[in-house]
């Protein structure tokens, strides 16, 4: 029987290549289709529903009020608004004026820095030169 079995399995081998070709028959590659969803303004939800061109135009604007638009970053960043995308509009904006403020801040204490060193040499220097110009 062993010599059967050896008989058997010699005879059904195929070759490598015969069988990587037959594999590739079997199993073609697969085709990529684009399926395009059509999605209705009437079905998103309303806290989903996105913003216009005008819309953040708009909201950028009213942001952009100085005591005003501070208190709605507020409101709309943390909870005033049902919109998704407003609240991330709202929140970027705030994370934009903190960035702002702080660069703001660090070139203004460099900018005193500068000058007020400067100006105190120059007060001292100046100081001293009008009283030899005086006597």
């Amino acid at each position: 029987m062993d010599q059967n079995n050896i008989n058997d399995t010699m005879q059904n081998t195929q070759p490598i290549n015969e069988q990587v070709q037959n594999t590739q028959q079997i199993n073609p590659q697969p085709t990529i289709q684009s399926q395009y969803i059509q999605v209705s303004s009437d079905s998103i939800p309303e806290e989903y529903k996105p913003i216009s061109m005008w819309g953040y135009f708009g909201y950028e604007l009213l942001f952009s009020i100085p005591l005003i638009g501070f208190i709605l970053i507020l409101v709309f960043s943390f909870g005033g608004a049902r919109n998704i995308n407003l609240r991330n509009f709202a929140r970027s904006y705030f994370c934009f004026l903190i960035i702002g403020l702080i660069v703001g801040g660090i070139i203004l204490l460099f900018a005193l820095l500068l000058t007020g060193s400067a100006g105190l040499s120059s007060i001292g220097s100046g100081a001293v030169e009008s009283t030899k110009t005086m006597y």
